[in-house]
């Protein structure tokens, strides 16, 4: 996997909508907020789609669904690593590679589900 970097575009996605967006961090720092959606009537923040967009945020993003899935996983993995004495990376380190894994595997299930070819409907 790519390391993240600060530099760049990173996408922001509506949480109630298809709607996203392309950001700089720069941007996203100086304006102070997430930005809202671009869709007529939504008017919902959009939230960083990946983990460490969201952890470099911090505050703007706290409440974004991303975090709330790794808080949850990080949790989860302490958990577990508290019972089994064998965990090498620390729960926050590999709630991430988790998170992390779990948006790929989502992501190319979208990919193939958008190659498939849509069945036509029966005339009855």
């Amino acid at each position: 996997m790519a390391k993240f970097k600060r530099t760049g575009l990173h996408r922001l996605e509506c949480p109630t909508c298809p709607c996203y967006g392309y950001f700089t961090v720069a941007m996203l720092e100086a304006a102070g907020q997430l930005p809202s959606c671009f869709t007529r009537g939504c008017g919902e923040r959009l939230q960083p789609a990946r983990i460490e967009l969201a952890l470099m945020l911090g505050a703007m993003a706290a409440d974004a669904p991303v975090m709330v899935a790794y808080e949850r996983k990080v949790h989860s993995v302490a958990h577990g690593q508290a019972w089994s004495r064998k965990g090498q990376a620390s729960p926050e380190m590999r709630a991430a590679e988790i998170i992390a894994a779990e948006q790929r595997k989502a992501a190319r299930q979208r990919r193939i589900q958008a190659l498939m070819p849509t069945p036509d409907p029966m005339p009855f």
